[in-house]
C-alpha cells in the first residue's frame, strides 16, 4: 500500500526558488532554454508526485533558504519510472502465509454413543470437559444418545460410531457377529448388593419366580442381559418362555407405570428406577441380577477397532482423560457435580439422586480408575454360552493391552 504523502515527511517537496532581483537582459536572452528546463522538471516532478499520493493531498514544505541549494537530479541520470513507496513497501511473500505450508492440523473428533442411566463418566465429560484435560486439547467429541446397548454396538460395527457404551452380552453379540470392536474399560459391576432388582407389586400374589405362570413379565430390552438373565431365573422354577408365561418390552422410564397399571406383572427395573420403585412402598423385589450371576461387568466401553489404528494417539488421550474422569467421579467432594452433570443427562429429580448414587450398599460399583475385570467378564460370557445364546468368546482375544484398561486385584 502506498505510504500517505500528507505526512509531514512526505517523500517529495514541490520546490520553488524565487530571487528578489529582477532578471537583466542578458538573462532573458541567456536563460530561456534553462527557464523552460526548470518548468518541465517541475511539471515532471508534481505528476510524480500526485501518481504517489493517487488522489491524496500533498503537502508541500516550505522552499529552501537562499544559502540552501535544492536537491537536483545528477545531469546523466534519468528518472526512474517506480512507484516511489515501492522501496518501503514490504515484500508481499513475506506478509502472506505460504499456501503450501500446512495449517495446523484440526483436532479429531470421536463420535461417541451413550445412554441412560449409571454413566456418570459420560455425564461428567459432557456437563464438565474441564474435568478431563485431554478433551478439547488432543481430541473433540461428538455425543450421541442411544436407548441401549445394543444400537452402540449396532454403530461401532456400522462404523457410524468410533466409541460406544456398550453392555457385556450386546459387546458379545457383535463381536460374535464379527464386528470389529475392542473393549477398553467399564463402567459397572454388579457385586452382592442387589442394584438390578426384579420387581412385583407389593399387593400381588407373586411371592416366588414359579408364581409368574400364566401371567406377564415385562424387560427393557428383548435379547438383552437382564432379559437372559431374567429367563435363566424363572427356568430354574420350571417356567419356560412364551409357553408358561408372555414377556413384553417395556423401557426402564415406563416399567413402574406398566406395573401400576398392570400391564405387565414383574419387571428388572435398573439402578434408580428400581430404588424409585421400591421407596414409594407400592413394590417389592422377587429377585436381582446377581442372584443368578455375580459378579455381573454389565456396562463397558468400547472402541471400533479400525479408529483405534487410525488413531492411536487420540485413543490414549480418551483413556488418560477415563482414568481421570473415573478417579474425579469416585472422590466424594465431587459428588455434588456428579448429581448435577447425572440430572442434565437423566432428568431424574436431583433429590432422588441425592439419595442412592455413589452411596455404597445402594449404587453399583465402579471400577477404580474405569478397568475392565476381564476374568468376571469371561465368566459371564461362559454363563450366556451355556444358556445357549452365545457361542463360546475368548475376551483376551477383544482387549488391546496397548489401550484397555483392566481393574486391578
Amino acid at each position: 500500500m502506498l505510504r500517505s504523502c500528507t505526512s509531514s515527511q512526505s517523500r517529495y517537496t514541490l520546490l520553488r526558488h524565487a530571487h528578489s532581483s529582477a532578471p537583466s537582459a542578458r538573462d532573458r536572452t541567456e536563460r530561456p532554454a534553462m527557464r523552460f528546463s526548470g518548468i518541465l522538471a517541475m511539471v515532471v516532478l508534481l505528476a510524480l508526485v500526485l501518481a504517489a499520493c493517487d488522489d491524496e493531498d500533498v503537502a508541500i514544505e516550505e522552499p529552501p533558504g537562499d544559502d540552501e541549494e535544492p536537491d537536483e537530479p545528477e545531469p546523466d541520470e534519468e528518472p526512474e519510472d517506480e512507484d516511489p513507496a515501492d522501496e518501503d513497501e514490504p515484500d508481499d511473500d513475506e506478509d502472506e502465509p505460504d499456501d503450501d505450508e500446512p495449517d495446523d492440523e484440526d483436532l479429531v473428533t470421536i463420535r461417541m454413543g451413550w445412554g441412560v442411566p449409571v454413566e456418570e463418566h459420560k455425564y461428567v465429560m459432557m456437563a464438565f470437559p474441564e474435568v478431563a484435560p485431554n478433551l478439547g486439547e488432543e481430541y473433540e467429541v461428538e455425543w450421541l444418545q442411544f436407548a441401549g446397548t445394543a444400537l452402540g454396538v449396532q454403530g461401532l460395527a456400522a462404523g457410524t460410531l468410533d466409541g460406544a457404551t456398550v453392555g457385556g452380552l450386546s459387546s458379545a453379540n457383535g463381536l460374535a457377529e464379527g464386528a470389529d470392536i475392542v473393549l477398553t474399560g467399564a463402567m459397572i459391576e454388579e457385586r452382592e448388593i442387589c442394584t438390578t432388582p426384579y420387581v412385583v407389586r407389593a399387593d400381588d400374589d407373586i411371592e416366588e419366580p414359579a408364581d409368574l405362570e400364566g401371567r406377564v413379565r415385562g424387560t427393557s430390552a428383548i435379547g438383552g442381559s437382564t432379559h437372559y438373565i431374567g429367563r435363566a431365573e424363572f427356568e430354574e422354577a420350571g417356567l419356560t418362555e412364551d409357553e408358561d408365561y408372555e414377556v413384553v418390552e417395556v423401557p426402564f422410564a415406563q416399567g413402574e407405570e406398566a406395573l401400576r397399571e398392570g400391564e405387565i406383572d414383574v419387571m428388572e427395573l435398573a439402578s434408580f428406577f428400581g430404588i424409585q420403585a421400591l421407596d414409594s412402598g407400592d413394590f417389592e423385589t422377587l429377585f436381582c441380577v446377581t442372584d443368578v450371576v455375580d459378579p455381573f461387568v454389565q456396562l463397558l466401553q468400547g472402541f471400533r477397532g479400525e479408529f483405534i489404528e487410525e488413531h492411536p494417539e487420540v485413543v490414549e488421550a480418551f483413556q488418560e482423560d477415563w482414568q481421570t474422569v473415573t478417579e474425579w467421579v469416585l472422590d466424594p467432594d465431587n459428588r455434588d457435580d456428579v448429581i448435577t452433570a447425572t440430572h442434565e443427562a437423566t432428568e431424574m429429580p436431583e433429590d432422588l439422586l441425592e439419595g442412592f448414587l455413589l452411596i455404597d450398599d445402594l449404587d453399583y460399583n465402579r471400577p477404580p480408575q474405569g478397568g475392565l475385570d476381564v476374568e468376571a467378564l469371561q465368566d459371564n460370557w461362559d454363563f450366556f454360552h451355556e444358556v445357549g445364546e452365545l457361542p463360546e468368546l475368548d475376551v483376551r482375544e477383544h482387549v488391546d493391552e496397548e489401550f484397555t484398561l483392566e481393574a486391578e486385584d
